[in-house]
């Protein structure tokens, strides 16, 4: 289940309609289309949607468009946006890759090691960024939450025998 959030940042309350569409390894995902979806002033709105999709990188777009009625005038306007986005579906163990920032052309940002990609496999790279986050917690000097895959707040044997279980797997 995946949520896509919509928000109102006009002052009164409308009416928006959308389609949701993808494409990624092996096939599309099915459209969903959704008309005058009501959403307050200032509000949002989040619409779920379902899909089974193989492993590997998608790409998600999303189109939106939305009428806006003068209260003083015949006339209508139409908003239309849209955007693309990166859905990455893998195992929590495949923890290291490249980082977004890479995989969109950004080579310098001081915090990119935080957004890793994974590379739709587990090898060593895998076990060696959990073992160099080995003994650390949150505010740790080695401390890295994306080897943190068990979700305690540290990372331990659990995480690096999780990794480890998994090696040679790839999608």
């Amino acid at each position: 289940m995946e949520n896509v959030t919509f928000r109102n940042l006009w002052g009164n309350a409308t009416t928006f309609n959308y389609t949701l569409s993808g494409h990624g390894p092996g096939g599309t995902m099915p459209n969903q289309t959704e008309y005058n979806v009501p959403i307050a002033g200032f509000g949002t709105k989040t619409i779920s949607f379902n899909h089974t999709a193989l492993y590997g990188l998608w790409f998600c777009h999303i189109d939106i468009w939305v009428i806006y009625h003068c209260p003083n005038c015949i006339w209508r306007i139409w908003h239309w946006h849209w955007c693309w986005w990166r859905l990455w579906i893998t195992i929590k163990e495949d923890i290291a890759g490249s980082t977004w920032y890479d995989d969109v052309g950004l080579t310098t940002y001081p915090y990119k090691g935080e957004l890793v990609t994974p590379d739709f496999k587990v090898d060593i790279k895998d076990v060696a960024r959990a073992s160099a986050a080995f003994g650390s917690y949150p505010g740790h000097a080695k401390w890295n939450a994306v080897a943190d895959i068990t979700a305690d707040y540290k990372c331990d044997i659990k995480d690096l025998a999780r990794i480890s279980s998994k090696f040679g797997w790839h999608a």
